[in-house]
């Protein structure tokens, strides 16, 4: 699985999709549409802070210091304070598990990207 390189461009529309307090999930999805027919998740693991809207249009997403920054075309100051962050892109609907909960769902990705903190 390769590792991410920073910043990481994500020219497309997100949505925070749901977050899971018990390990601090955080996911963000971009859900296939006509002229994008694959979906990508962008999950965050261990999360102890952030600072996004709901929607997201053309992601960046960057490094700095104890913090993934995150800036969108109409949102210039997100944050995610997490321990990890992975990338997906896969050919399945919006309203699937994502890969990261399905092992089974895993052959249907395309493209895995990850960056772990030290």
């Amino acid at each position: 699985m390769p590792a991410i390189e920073f910043p990481l461009r994500l020219p497309r529309r997100f949505e925070l999709w749901s977050y899971q307090v018990s390990h601090g999930v955080l996911l963000l999805r971009s859900a296939p549409r006509a002229d994008q027919p694959t979906r990508i998740d962008v999950q965050f693991r261990f999360t102890s802070d952030l600072k996004l809207p709901a929607v997201l249009n053309d992601l960046v997403i960057d490094l700095a210091g104890d913090r993934y920054t995150l800036v969108a075309a109409d949102y210039p100051d997100g944050y995610v304070v997490a321990e990890n962050l992975q990338v997906a892109e896969d050919d399945l609907e919006a309203h699937q598990p994502s890969v990261f909960e399905d092992e089974r769902l895993v052959p249907h990705r395309s493209s895995h990207l990850h960056h772990f903190r030290d």
